[in-house]
């Protein structure tokens, strides 16, 4: 079941467009904002300085008890002996037939272990593990309602942190977690970075989101322009005017743009409930080939054995227009970039440009990617037998045809020092 998001009213008046995520039938919808201003200044705050993002999109499941990462280790594929508290692990959730119920972020905390995944996924996966927990001193809850999530991404993310919390923030490492207090709020803050860029996982009590962000806004904006919230303002810190926080409110679109950049596909977009993990890309970092039984085991286990999928997850780079109706010594290949491919879209080889030829996968996620001069990235699924980097494929983009060439990793985005820092 999804939830409005506590922010909604203040991103409407602060006049952010609007978009839904999920089934166009879902009832109550999920409301997510798309922008709040021009994406391309959201997209360089996200890049130079910090951005903040609301995600009503994911959810969180609360497990406590002492048996609770016992528990999970017989249950997810990754291994979670030895996690230790205020760190993470990532790793499915599989059913019987090992197809993905949901992608998890696995938090564990002294006192409790928390799930941050899809929100769509959510009540699936808490049906699923409560049905399995039988003598088990533990149990799992829904957390969604009270906790909501929103993510800080920039190379000045870390400061605007510290500085609201009195807290150095600025040491804190990928997969690592830490509890700090802003605006008479206790929040857990993870480090994930998911858009090339130092990121900063939120979970806020859901009855302060809102003080929680004014805070922000305060430390981060110029109040001079305290009527716009969207727009990226400089404010020098009075102990160091060299310093330039920079805040930006960003909506999904630029957030979309840096994770494909970066490499990052996600649940329910570029793989979902009908995958197994061998077709995400992302195997490696979700499943151990060493631990002892789970759910799905098995099935995961054989197609490893073998050595290959049916389809695989890859990304492309879309290189030139190709115009369907003029000749070939005609063709636009001084266009700035090609048009955009709609999640869906069919892709075929390039030598089925000039006659019907085999769909040999679909488009899951596209966007203009700023640092390679706006040319159009996108993650698709590909049968394995034709995912090798270098393989000219084509799809359809607006009425036309585009050429784009599989690269050899799921980043498209060129390194950045910013995103180490």
């Amino acid at each position: 079941m999804t939830l409005p998001s506590p922010l909604l009213p203040f991103f409407r008046d602060a006049g952010g467009v609007l978009m839904s995520y999920g089934p166009a039938d879902m009832t109550p919808p999920c409301d997510v904002v798309a922008a709040l201003g021009p994406i391309e200044l959201e997209y360089g705050s996200l890049r130079k300085h910090a951005a903040l993002l609301d995600q009503p999109t994911r959810g969180v499941l609360r497990l406590t008890g002492p048996e609770r990462i016992d528990f999970l280790n017989r249950m997810i594929t990754q291994e979670m002996k030895g996690l230790a508290p205020f760190s993470c692990r990532r790793s499915f959730w599989l059913n019987r037939k090992g197809r993905i119920d949901a992608d998890l972020r696995v938090i564990n905390l002294p006192e409790e272990t928390l799930l941050d995944l899809d929100i769509l996924a959510t009540d699936r996966a808490r049906k699923g593990l409560d049905s399995f927990i039988i003598s088990e001193d533990c149990a799992i809850t829904d957390a969604t309602p009270t906790l909501h999530r929103l993510a800080l991404h920039g190379p000045t993310a870390a400061s605007l942190l510290s500085l609201c919390a009195s807290t150095d923030v600025t040491t804190l490492t990928q997969d690592t977690a830490v509890n700090i207090t802003i605006a008479n709020t206790q929040l857990l803050v993870l480090r994930d970075d998911t858009a090339g860029v130092p990121g900063y996982e939120l979970f806020i009590p859901t009855a302060n989101a809102l003080a929680v962000v004014r805070e922000f806004i305060a430390k981060g904006h110029d109040h001079r322009h305290h009527n716009e919230p969207g727009r990226a303002i400089a404010l020098l810190q009075r102990d160091d005017p060299a310093a330039s926080i920079r805040l930006q409110l960003i909506g999904w679109h630029a957030y979309n743009m840096a994770r494909i950049e970066a490499g990052t596909p996600l649940y329910n977009m570029d793989f979902g409930p009908e995958n197994l993990p061998a077709e995400t890309g992302v195997l490696s970092d979700r499943v151990s080939f060493t631990k002892g039984c789970y759910l799905g085991q098995e099935i995961v286990a054989r197609m490893h054995a073998r050595g290959q999928s049916k389809q695989s997850l890859v990304t492309i780079k879309f290189e030139r227009l190709i115009a369907a109706d003029q000749p070939n010594d005609q063709r636009d290949d001084q266009a700035p970039y090609p048009p955009l491919p709609d999640p869906g879209a069919a892709l075929a080889l390039e030598a089925a440009a000039q006659q019907p030829g085999e769909v040999i996968g679909t488009i899951t996620s596209a966007a203009p990617a700023p640092t390679l001069g706006m040319t159009p990235v996108a993650f698709a699924q590909i049968k394995t037998n034709h995912a090798k980097p270098g393989t000219v494929v084509i799809s359809h983009a607006e009425g036309q045809l585009i050429r784009g060439v599989l690269q050899p990793t799921l980043t498209a985005q060129p390194t950045h020092k910013s995103a180490t820092q």
